[in-house]
């Protein structure tokens, strides 16, 4: 019976570690912003699904993470504040000033845990590139919308058409306010701006009357 070798567990520095030019993996830069405001409001996350990679620390797992991670590095301390506080809606002042100041520490020192495959074949190397990033579920629907709010799903990277809400049977209160999500591709970023009224799509959220003092 072949012995299965436990990989080691290190804390390496961010700029020690080198992409996989060969990733077949790619991501457009709203979902890139996504995921760097999720890595923002919760860095455990990075601890429980750690960053792969060889002896030779070429990632194999976690090439967009570890892009993420770069662009936080780079990012000034009052705009991870506001991601933060734009995100973060949930927490607490003292949890979102817990979590700037983690991140001002971690600019300073940007060290990452990571797992050292060193055991794996050029064979197994290649099949745990493709099933990291193969998803073989499926959402329950019907079980998410039990148990998890759907705005929260969607700061969490669930994108919206995947939870299918039944509009028939939901009719909102009067004072209640109510929400339009538009989703596009970058290349079409400049058609949106036109269809809105605006010279250009400079933030993420609009409020109505900003809108219409916009259109006039």
């Amino acid at each position: 019976m072949k012995t299965i070798e436990k990989n080691k567990i290190e804390n390496i520095n961010l700029h020690d570690l080198v992409e996989n030019q060969d990733n077949p993996r790619s991501i457009e830069p709203q979902q890139m912003q996504k995921l760097v405001e999720s890595i923002l409001t919760f860095p455990k996350m990075l601890q429980m699904r750690p960053i792969v990679c060889n002896e030779n620390r070429v990632i194999l797992g976690g090439n967009m993470r570890f892009r993420a991670l770069l662009n936080i590095e780079q990012m000034e301390d009052e705009a991870i504040k506001n991601a933060i506080e734009t995100v973060a809606v949930k927490l607490t002042d003292g949890e979102k000033q817990q979590l700037c100041s983690h991140w001002e520490k971690w600019k300073a020192e940007p060290k990452v845990e990571v797992v050292i495959a060193d055991s794996l074949s050029d064979e197994e190397t290649d099949e745990f590139i493709i099933k990291d990033n193969v998803y073989f579920g499926s959402w329950d629907e019907e079980k998410l919308k039990g148990a998890f709010d759907v705005d929260d799903m969607q700061r969490w990277g669930l994108n919206p058409w995947e939870i299918q809400q039944e509009a028939t049977t939901y009719e909102p209160a009067e004072d209640e306010e109510q929400r339009i999500i538009i989703v596009y591709r970058s290349e079409d970023a400049q058609a949106v701006a036109d269809m809105l009224g605006l010279d250009a799509i400079e933030k993420r959220n609009f409020d109505v009357d900003e809108l219409k003092e916009k259109t006039e």
